[in-house]
């Protein structure tokens, strides 16, 4: 289940690093991104979104729906808004993002944005079949999106058949925590 203060905050960070605005496609694969190098580094969740295949390539289900709304509603409404059709701009409004403030984005942990900036730094500007290059988990699904399975994710990214099955029962085990914490919030 997505953690959207988290997921939230993390949109809200890159689009401020890109200058208070980002396209609503190029947001999707970065989050996408940040989704999988923390999946890959830390061994855990980055959004607690679910990766599927579309036919624009791997996305996080849950993001790809907010974003492609029509308009943006609360929490995301308190730190981002909508351009047009194919913008997300920043509710901040600076346009000159100044670095690192765990302070104003404090959802974030240093462990995500290290991976925030790794990801922007490498992919920020990314066209989509540069995108579509890089990922290599991409399916060709027939319509409708299908979930990309984590363990054929992970191994495709070097980890061993041990590593990646033991990493996707440590997702899912947290997400079945997550899940039951949710009910006295």
């Amino acid at each position: 289940m997505l953690d959207i203060e988290k997921t939230v905050h993390a949109a809200a960070y890159l689009v401020e690093k890109a200058g208070g605005c980002l396209r609503r496609r190029q947001l999707c694969r970065l989050l996408y991104l940040c989704e999988r190098t923390f999946l890959l580094l830390h061994g855990d969740s980055f959004t607690g979104d679910r990766i599927v295949a579309t036919k624009d390539g791997p996305e996080l289900e849950e993001c790809q729906g907010i974003l492609s709304a029509s308009e943006l509603h609360d929490p995301w409404s308190r730190w981002l808004e909508f351009g047009n059709e194919e913008t997300v701009l920043s509710r901040k409004g600076t346009g000159n993002f100044s670095g690192t403030s765990v302070e104003e984005f404090d959802a974030l942990s240093v462990a995500d944005v290290k991976v925030l900036d790794q990801v922007f730094e490498q992919y920020g500007s990314l066209t989509r079949e540069e995108f579509l290059d890089i990922s290599p988990e991409r399916q060709e699904p027939s319509g409708a999106a299908s979930p990309i399975d984590l363990e054929a994710l992970l191994m495709r990214h070097g980890k061993s058949p041990e590593r990646a099955r033991a990493i996707a029962e440590q997702v899912r085990e947290t997400e079945a925590i997550r899940e039951y914490l949710r009910q006295f919030t």
